[in-house]
């Protein structure tokens, strides 16, 4: 299990992001970076996800010393995560040697899929993709194709598109689409899933989904 240290000083949105990783990763969160070099090299990580903003060492500060440092793999990669939405921030960042930036606010559960991505990418572990017909998902660039062009989807509509594509032959119920969504989704009626299916095929194509009247959806392409 890939090993995440959360740099966080913000108590709630700390235990947010540690919650939904915890689903994923092995996560130890600590709320500032003083010791991150020695911590680092007594406990080991895999990967570091880090605020700017920290108490008595600015985030900065913390990826120069580490890029430096002889006692740790100075390679591990690292993503940032602030409220620091400058052009001159980001630049910083990337310069002085993060791997990745996510502007806060965020959802945690898109933090997850970055932290895969990264990993697999610095690990040259190939992308998870799916290819049929006009339609091509990355699971790691959370993207969906349509016809060789990318296509603009909430986050229910691509879960609901993603699951109909990772299963061609499998027919979803209502029920089994409404529970993934669920924890996207405080409020589903009688007609979400109908909404959202609609929406798809407005910026897809008709066939993409097909209804099995009494049972519900599938894929409208076959492997």
């Amino acid at each position: 299990m890939i090993k995440v240290l959360l740099i966080e000083d913000e108590q709630n949105l700390g235990e947010s992001i540690k919650k939904e990783l915890d689903n994923h990763f092995s996560v130890a969160w600590v709320k500032n970076a003083i010791n991150v070099i020695d911590y680092i090299e007594s406990s080991g990580a895999d990967i570091i996800v880090m605020d700017l903003g920290l108490p008595k060492k600015d985030g900065d500060q913390a990826i120069k010393e580490i890029r430096e440092s002889e006692k740790i793999n100075k390679n591990i990669p690292i993503i940032v995560c602030t409220a620091r939405d400058s052009d001159d921030s980001i630049d910083l960042c990337f310069k002085l040697g993060a791997d990745d930036y996510l502007i806060k606010p965020f959802r945690a559960k898109e933090l997850a899929l970055r932290i895969n991505a990264v990993h697999k990418r610095i690990n040259g572990v190939k992308s998870e993709e799916y290819q049929l017909g006009s339609l091509s998902l990355n699971v790691d660039q959370h993207m969906i194709h349509f016809e060789n062009n990318p296509i603009e989807l909430s986050n229910n509509e691509y879960v609901i598109l993603s699951s109909l594509i990772m299963n061609p032959n499998k027919i979803f119920s209502r029920n089994q689409l409404e529970n993934k969504i669920s924890n996207l989704t405080n409020i589903i009626e009688s007609n979400t899933i109908e909404v959202h299916i609609h929406n798809i095929r407005k910026k897809t194509a008709h066939g993409i989904i097909k209804t099995i009247r009494g049972l519900g959806y599938k894929l409208g392409i076959s492997n």
